[in-house]
């Protein structure tokens, strides 16, 4: 999580985001914390839509918003 402050680039920003997510999740399902597990089970797909959104903005030549 601490990476995501030194991120340059929102690409960057959000492949960090969805390893954190990632790590969380794993995380909370073992220790079965579920108000941990259900708000990065929320951000997974989030940030996983917005990489999608970068990509197509950088494939069609325009810079992401």
């Amino acid at each position: 999580m601490l990476r995501t402050f030194a991120t340059r680039s929102m690409r960057c920003l959000r492949l960090v985001a969805m390893g954190s997510n990632l790590s969380f999740i794993a995380y909370a399902w073992t220790m079965r914390l579920w108000p941990i597990l259900l708000p990065h089970a929320i951000l997974l797909p989030l940030n996983a839509c917005r990489l999608r959104q970068i990509e197509a903005a950088r494939r069609a030549g325009r810079e992401p918003a």
